[in-house]
């Protein structure tokens, strides 16, 4: 590993973020092509933010520190949208990072 500004190069960290990524356009395009015309590209447009948080899990790129971020930003949240968003939050820890 090359190291920059004194700091290690987290080559695994940006190579599990880009495959998340990949993940997200891939399924946005095929949900896009699968469902012609403007409707499809919303629809894939607006399916996109989930599929990124989805892939992120999935390729378990999220550290604690950016767990814990997030779950703060949640309790930010208006009540309405933060009783919908941390059940799931917390079924996707669980379900991806088991062993905090």
């Amino acid at each position: 590993s090359k190291i920059y500004m004194k700091q290690k190069f987290p080559k695994s960290s940006v190579l599990r973020t880009f495959f998340a990524s990949t993940l997200m356009g891939c399924v946005a395009f095929l949900l896009a092509e699968s469902i012609k015309g403007p409707a499809g590209l919303a629809f894939a447009l607006i399916s996109s933010f989930p599929l990124y948080i989805l892939g992120l899990f999935l390729t378990r790129s999220l550290t604690s520190e950016d767990l814990e971020l997030v779950d703060t930003v949640i309790d930010r949240m208006p009540d309405s949208w933060g009783r919908l968003v941390h059940p799931v939050f917390k079924w996707l820890i669980k379900l991806f990072y088991p062993n905090p």
